[in-house]
């Protein structure tokens, strides 16, 4: 739900929705109903520059242990050249499993506009904080509708 766009300094600024039901047979899997809900707020800056946030509250279920799950992002992108762009980002959750740690990332990559709708990236990330740091190399596509 779009609530309003950005104007100067006031943030665009949305209401999104999740709900995850199980489907299927799998053993193991969550209990049916894992609603997430997030405000995301976007600027646009000077220069192509495009700094977003989002916070956000998740309920999930972890074969049969249900918790509440705090997010929240802070995402920075810039155009290099016409389809060409580059990306940072850090988030963290107040847990990822229900007797977890909270858990912090950084990731950074190039992206390419294949489409007005359609982008490809790479990008890198890493955990920070934990003595069981994980790193990541990934290639993604994004396509709005």
């Amino acid at each position: 739900l779009n609530v309003r766009p950005n104007v100067g300094w006031r943030p665009a600024t949305a209401l999104l929705t999740r709900l995850d039901v199980r489907s299927g047979s799998l053993p193991g899997q969550a209990s049916p109903w894992q609603p997430t809900v997030k405000v995301a707020l976007g600027w646009r800056l000077p220069a192509g520059v495009t700094l977003a946030s989002n916070i956000g509250l998740a309920a999930l279920d972890t074969r049969g242990d249900r918790y509440t799950q705090h997010f929240g992002s802070l995402w920075l992108g810039r155009t290099i050249t016409g389809r060409v762009g580059s990306f940072a980002e850090a988030f963290a959750f107040s847990r990822e499993a229900r007797s977890g740690p909270s858990t912090r990332y950084v990731r950074g990559g190039v992206t390419v506009l294949v489409t007005n709708r359609m982008h490809l990236d790479v990008n890198a990330s890493t955990q920070l904080g934990s003595v069981g740091e994980r790193r990541a190399l990934g290639i993604g596509m994004k396509h709005r509708m």
